[in-house]
Formats: structure tokens, sequence, C-alpha cells
């Protein structure tokens, strides 16, 4: 999965809970870092200051999982 890392995919745990994909349920996978923007920051060229979130892509479906703190 070129978009996300070079990295092979990885086991995670969230919380002490093993990450298992929802849709197909491996459990290796993928992530990155991405940024969450809103209408009004980018309006006025302010997305840098907009949270980010971690995602988790599934190895195998590619499904993405979502986590922010």
């Amino acid at each position: 999965m070129g978009l996300f890392s070079a990295e092979k995919p990885k086991q995670y745990e969230i919380d002490g809970i093993k990450l298992v994909c929802m849709f197909c349920k491996n459990e290796s996978f993928y992530t990155r870092k991405e940024q969450l923007q809103s209408p009004a920051r980018t309006m006025f060229n302010l997305e840098w200051t907009d949270a980010t979130a971690t995602c988790f892509a599934c190895s195998s479906c590619g499904y993405l999982h979502w986590f922010m703190r």
C-alpha cells in the first residue's frame, strides 16, 4: 500500500485492545497521521492549526480506521 508507507504492516493495540479490521478481521495495518481540516480554517489558510488523527489502513482490504486523541 504505497500511499501509507514503505514499512511492512504491523499489529497494534489501542488502550490494551488488539486492533482488528472491522471489515475483514485482518490483524495487520499500515499507519500514518492525517490532518483533520475544518472549513473555517481552510478559508483563512490556517489548516496547519487543525487537529490530527492516526489512520490505520488494513493491509488486506484497505479499510481505514481513524483514531483521534
